[in-house]
């Protein structure tokens, strides 16, 4: 049983330091400030449970609440997989009746949001002021 164990903790040392190697060679080619792409956070939360948030985020050189959310992203939506949408909300003629929202503006600024039952055109107004831009 203690062959196993010591298998399985080399499989997963193996998987950590490829995906580190994937964020190396990313780092070592990224032009300063470009974003992390989505392949590698995805590879980067795929480590977890296997690997704890702290392990991820010291090996891969990650902050640490930038991994957890990522993992508990995941968690909540059942896969690793993450999907962005980009819609125009002044052209919805709905209500939106309830709905979870992260963004996060060019200079890094983040916003949080849970909301139930707004209308699509008051979700933009809310954005709009909360970030500073005109509709």
């Amino acid at each position: 049983m203690k062959a196993l164990d010591q298998k399985d903790a080399r499989a997963i040392a193996q998987d950590l330091e490829e995906v580190r190697r994937q964020f190396e060679l990313w780092r070592g080619g990224r032009k300063r400030g470009a974003r992390i792409p989505a392949e590698l956070w995805q590879a980067a939360a795929a480590l977890f449970p296997r690997c704890s948030v702290h392990q991820i985020s010291r090996a891969l050189r990650l902050g640490y609440e930038d991994v957890r959310n990522r993992v508990e992203c995941g968690k909540d939506e059942g896969a690793s997989d993450f999907h962005f949408w980009d819609f125009r909300l002044s052209e919805l003629q709905t209500n939106i009746s309830e709905c979870r929202l992260r963004v996060e503006d060019g200079a890094g600024r983040k916003l949080e949001l849970e909301l139930k039952s707004i209308a699509a055109g008051q979700l933009l107004q809310l954005l709009a002021g909360l970030w500073g831009r005109q509709q």
